[in-house]
């Protein structure tokens, strides 16, 4: 039997304020980056880590977890569209790259999802060209996400 694996972080440990003026960072290694001062380096780090978590999710078939206040979370994970909702989104073009023999009739998409109020909540992730053909050649190879 195969289990997710979740690798988690705490709502308050991601929004912690930043000062980037405490950083031990100067100018020359932000553009090393391409970013012009250290206020874009924070968000270059943010959308790295973002960047590295969508590619664990892809390649070690995670779940990424992160718990919220007051018992809540929120999650990354892949969604998988399968049947009738499948074809419907296939022959509109959605899961263009994929080829629907090999994937089984599959298509995955990463999907955030969150509580509100009772209820949960998903939106859709994009992701870049360049993870969306590596991740449908792990589809088109077999690959399998639960």
């Amino acid at each position: 039997m195969r289990y997710n694996t979740y690798h988690c972080f705490t709502c308050a440990e991601l929004f912690e304020p930043v000062n980037p003026a405490k950083w031990n960072v100067n100018e020359k290694l932000a553009l090393k980056y391409g970013a012009r001062t250290k206020r874009d380096f924070c968000g270059w780090v943010l959308t790295y880590f973002f960047y590295l978590v969508f590619l664990d999710m892809i390649k070690n078939n995670i779940t990424f977890e992160f718990p919220l206040f007051r018992d809540k979370s929120a999650i990354f994970y892949m969604k998988c569209f399968h049947g009738d909702e499948f074809k419907r989104l296939y022959s509109k073009g959605k899961f263009a790259g994929i080829d629907f023999i090999a994937s089984e009739f599959k298509g995955y998409q990463i999907f955030y999802q969150w509580h509100k109020g009772n209820k949960f909540k998903e939106k859709p992730i994009y992701i870049s060209n360049n993870l969306k053909y590596w991740f449908y050649d792990k589809i088109n190879s077999g690959k399998q996400y639960y």
